[in-house]
């Protein structure tokens, strides 16, 4: 029935369009866009239509968006605008129009919703430029305190933002914005508690530009959220709140540009985070696993410099980039997505199935259906300094994001030319401020999500802490490329990238038995970790005709992987977790080969894109015991072995993977 009203009101917004264009000549801008998207694959699995959805996942067939933007100058000084939106979680060809599936899903019906409504005012005042009204992205801000909204939900968080600007040169700005809470996620426990409705962040920004050389922005954030007290029974004289949590930042950013040759930039933030949500009657906290903030007060810093040396001897430019984020850096509007706060390539997104399933292999098993699948995600992973990082909603042709709270390192990044030949170098060296033993003492502050931080070869993307950790990093990686002068160009691209991963966990004996909780570890020397990735990547593209670019992939993956003898478990791990099976066995040798077919074709108004992949590789195991102090491999008699943490016993033998994967897109903008 809601879908119906609103196709009315549709109906009438656009037979009436024209009629009030003719009667007083402000009109309403029509444009939009349909995508239609492909999904094959031998997952088999058709819960949706994003290989990774926050609730299932899918590599199967077909559906469509229709997404209708409107705009309206009602007067000099006030602007409209909004979109009409279809989107196709479940919505899928099949469904009969909403109907084949059950009508009253909201995923899978083909519902229609009015998002992304604004008005923006221009009033012509001297320091005051505009203000919008309703939905907006949030991209003013930046990364570190309020971050740009991802496109999926772009028009989902909505408020009031102010902006100004001094009148003469327009060297000083201003912004101001009331964000109102996004209540499914912002705040502990994934919530803003059930008072959701006035809660707010509020920030200010102050930005000076010389116009020349330096520029240099002021920000401060402000978020409270606050619920009733339930111990105010009296509502004769109103009602009484309470704090749930709050949550400030202060953040200064510059950059200078003394000549042609340097840039320099720098950016420190501080925070300041305090929250009710785990305590207990008598002040006591509460450890919550799974949450998006931190559970306990807490003050902390982020910073970040960066020198960039430009086109020296006329072909060499060098990136060099010092960061040092707080393990109790906390800014819960922070980018969970969109943005990339380092310079670095990070971690391969290729390793990010983020609910593996190397041991069985079961069709009758949640995590052997779950998540992004055995070929991960396409490329290497962007930064966000957020604990929840997000990664639903994706296709493998997409990024991975992860978190890099409690990072501190530096990164050097040369690159040169000659020619029609490009290069490119990179080394990075991460030590971590969540470096720490029973996580830095108690209560524990910090999340642990899915547990699985610095485990097996993928490990959380999710949550930066492990409750035991002493771990160190390195990225080093040379990458290329040169056009052959064939046809219209002949591109190759190349890429060799390793990373050294080590932790020794846990260092001081006495807390063994509360890191293993499901097994009994009695040496430090038992749970070490080495990690040794190594990335080999080789492409060709050329514009085969004047629509068409075709690109040719040849990837190959492998990891070394010591992740402690057959007793170790993740840290605080209480069970096996059948139904996700995150804790599996992954000691030995990882080998991945990809081939990778990419088709882009455009025609005016129309652009087609079309991603095949095929995966194949293999899981060698290797096994290790201690034996008075000291790790020791021994080669299995059986067929299968026992592993405490392991919900059934596992072959000793290697295991074999092959996934296909495919995405086709079209896209019609008017």
């Amino acid at each position: 029935m809601n879908g119906r009203r609103l196709f009315y009101v549709f109906l009438i917004v656009v037979l009436a369009a024209p009629l009030c264009h003719a009667q007083d000549n402000k009109g309403i801008e029509f444009f939009g866009n349909i995508y239609t998207k492909f999904l094959d694959g031998n997952r088999r699995v058709n819960d949706a239509l994003y290989n990774n959805a926050e609730f299932g996942n899918g590599d199967q067939g077909q559906g469509t968006e229709f997404e209708l933007m409107f705009r309206s100058k009602v007067s000099r000084q006030i602007e409209i605008g909004g979109r009409l939106k279809a989107r196709f979680d479940r919505n899928f060809w099949t469904n009969g129009g909403g109907f084949a599936d059950d009508e009253n899903e909201p995923r899978a019906a083909q519902y229609m919703k009015f998002r992304g409504a604004y008005v923006r005012v221009t009033p012509g005042y001297r320091w005051f430029d505009s203000a919008v009204i309703g939905s907006n992205d949030w991209g003013q801000f930046d990364a570190f305190t309020i971050g740009k909204i991802r496109y999926i939900d772009r028009d989902n968080v909505s408020g009031i933002l102010l902006q100004g600007s001094e009148p003469e040169e327009k060297k000083f700005r201003w912004d101001f914005a009331r964000v109102s809470l996004p209540k499914l996620y912002a705040g502990p426990g994934f919530s803003t508690g059930d008072l959701h409705q006035m809660d707010a962040a509020y920030a200010l920004q102050l930005n000076y530009d010389s116009g020349s050389n330096f520029n240099i922005t002021g920000i401060a954030q402000y978020i409270r959220d606050e619920e009733i007290d339930v111990q105010d029974i009296d509502n004769r004289d109103g009602v009484d709140l309470t704090q749930r949590y709050r949550n400030a930042v202060l953040g200064v950013k510059f950059n200078w540009s003394p000549n042609d040759t340097v840039d320099f930039a720098g950016a420190y933030y501080a925070s300041d985070f305090a929250t009710t949500f785990a305590n207990n009657d008598d002040g006591s906290v509460n450890f919550v696993r799974f949450t998006p903030t931190l559970i306990d007060d807490e003050s902390d810093t982020a910073m970040k410099l960066n020198l960039d040396l430009n086109d020296l001897f006329d072909t060499v430019t060098i990136n060099i980039e010092y960061f040092d984020f707080g393990a109790g850096y906390q800014s819960v509007m922070a980018a969970r997505r969109e943005s990339d706060v380092l310079l670095t390539e990070g971690h391969d997104g290729a390793w990010g199935w983020s609910r593996p399933d190397y041991n069985l292999g079961s069709n009758g098993r949640g995590s052997s259906r779950a998540g992004i699948g055995y070929g991960g995600w396409d490329s290497h992973a962007h930064q966000v300094v957020s604990i929840m990082a997000d990664n639903d909603f994706t296709d493998f042709d997409e990024s991975m994001a992860e978190s890099v709270v409690g990072w501190k390192g530096f990164t050097i990044v040369p690159k040169w030319s000659i020619g029609e030949l490009e290069m490119e170098a990179e080394y990075t060296y991460v030590d971590y401020n969540s470096n720490w033993q029973n996580c830095g003492g108690e209560p524990c502050l910090y999340p642990t999500m899915d547990g699985v931080r610095s485990w097996g070869v993928g490990g959380d993307w999710r949550s930066p802490f492990s409750p035991y950790q002493e771990k160190e990093t390195t990225i080093m990686l040379v990458k290329g490329s040169y056009i052959f002068d064939v046809g219209e160009g002949l591109e190759l691209k190349f890429k060799y990238k390793t990373i050294d991963d080590e932790d020794k966990r846990v260092t001081d004996a006495q807390f063994l038995a509360d890191a293993y909780r499901i097994s009994t570890v009695d040496s430090v020397n038992y749970d070490d970790r080495e990690a040794d990735y190594t990335t080999m990547s080789l492409s060709l593209g050329t514009q085969a005709t004047e629509d068409l670019y075709v690109e040719l992939w040849l990837e190959r993956y492998e990891v070394d992987l010591f992740d402690g003898t057959l007793d170790v478990t993740p840290a605080w791990m209480e069970s096996w977790e059948p139904e996700f099976g995150w804790i599996n066995y992954m000691t030995g040798d990882h080998e991945r080969d990809k081939v990778a077919v990419v088709l882009k074709y455009f025609l005016s108004g129309m652009e087609f894109g079309l991603n095949a992949q095929w995966i194949d590789g293999n899981y060698d195991p290797r096994f290790y015991r201690g034996e008075n102090g000291q790790v020791v491999e021994f080669t299995p008699t059986s067929p299968q072995i026992d592993v405490p943490h392991v919900h059934v016993p596992i072959s000793t033998a290697s295991v074999d993977f092959d996934h296909y994967r495919m995405k086709a897109f079209m896209k019609v903008q008017f």
